[in-house]
């Protein structure tokens, strides 16, 4: 039997190549073997990997592109079973039988792009019946497919009511933040001298400057602080009712 080619030796020549190794395997093949159908599924991805589409494949071994794509399916499904840690070995016959009771026709059907995240779970029901030891369903039996649910609709998150206040505690609260507001603004200038010193080398020529930038910002921190903590925003947040009627 003929070594496959890898992707790195398909070249021009590749039409010629790929009909003497299909013809090669074909020659051999043994009828439900999963070995000849793993080598028949290599090939056929190995070109399909070197964006050789399927047209153009079934136009060199004479293969329809529907076939194409179940052997293509098939080497994936063996790649699903190395990535985890799996050593199973059914025909793609047997294969295929599986995969049409559990996929979902809407899910398959026309798509130009394989749902890697959707075959997997097809694959792993495939493996579930397997170890089950279920057999494949005969044709036109009903079965239990693979769905996807919907995806939840967006819910906003959930916003606290605000209560109403009082005259006298809008007052209140806009004193607080006034407060806030000037003992903020009050950092500000040594906040900007000392980024300059800092960035600049000013800690070289200028260290006392920086130390005594650094113990009043500090104290104005100490400042905003203690003022933060005796803070209630003119609202006394346990009067309210937490769960609103």
């Amino acid at each position: 039997m003929s070594t496959p080619a890898t992707a790195e030796a398909v070249s021009e020549d590749w039409q010629a190549r790929l009909h003497a190794e299909w013809q090669a395997l074909e020659s051999k093949r043994r009828h439900d073997n999963a070995d000849d159908d793993q080598a028949r599924a290599a090939l056929l991805t190995t070109y399909h990997a070197a964006g050789k589409t399927a047209r153009q494949i079934e136009a060199c071994i004479h293969l329809s592109d529907g076939r194409i794509g179940q052997l293509l399916c098939y080497q994936r499904w063996l790649d699903w079973l190395s990535s985890t840690m799996v050593e199973l070995k059914i025909p793609e016959r047997q294969f295929r039988a599986y995969y049409h009771q559990v996929r979902d026709p809407r899910m398959t059907w026309g798509k130009r792009r394989v749902n890697r995240d959707y075959e997997d779970q097809v694959f792993a029901r495939i493996m579930d019946l397997i170890k089950a030891g279920q057999p494949p369903m005969k044709p036109g039996t009903p079965a239990k497919v693979v769905t996807v649910d919907p995806p939840e609709p967006h819910q906003p998150p959930a916003v606290p009511l605000r209560p109403e206040l009082t005259p006298a505690q809008r007052v209140r609260a806009r004193k607080e933040v006034h407060e806030v507001e000037q003992l903020c603004a009050a950092m500000y200038p040594d906040l900007k001298v000392f980024a300059r010193l800092m960035k600049g080398n000013g800690r070289e020529w200028a260290p006392t400057v920086i130390a005594w930038r650094a113990e009043r910002i500090t104290q104005s921190l100490k400042a905003l602080e203690g003022y933060m903590k005796g803070l209630k925003f003119a609202i006394d947040w346990d009067s309210f009712d937490a769960d609103p009627a």
